[in-house]
């Protein structure tokens, strides 16, 4: 069967890094679903809310707020052109 994604109960964690450094957070899902047969997952759609990122790593909050500003621009996800990622 298709079972929809539970939006509130469900979070994606990353980890990005560098030469030098790497950080952690999470972002929100918006709404997807999974199709299961067999036993077996076979297909899939996630709806990622980018503009949900968090940066959970970093507790000085100038920097954490430079590093989400930097992710959510035009150098990485652009959020405000692209609000969502499937």
């Amino acid at each position: 069967g298709t079972y929809a994604i539970d939006p509130e109960a469900s979070a994606i964690f990353w980890t990005g890094r560098n030469l030098f450094n790497f950080h952690a957070g999470e972002l929100r899902l918006s709404g997807g679903e999974l199709t299961v047969s067999d036993d077996h997952l076979t297909a899939g759609r996630l709806v990622i809310a980018l503009d949900s990122i968090r940066c959970t790593d970093i507790a000085d909050q100038a920097m954490n707020r430079l590093l989400i500003a930097h992710l959510r621009s035009e150098d990485f996800f652009a959020v405000d052109r692209f609000p969502t990622a499937e």
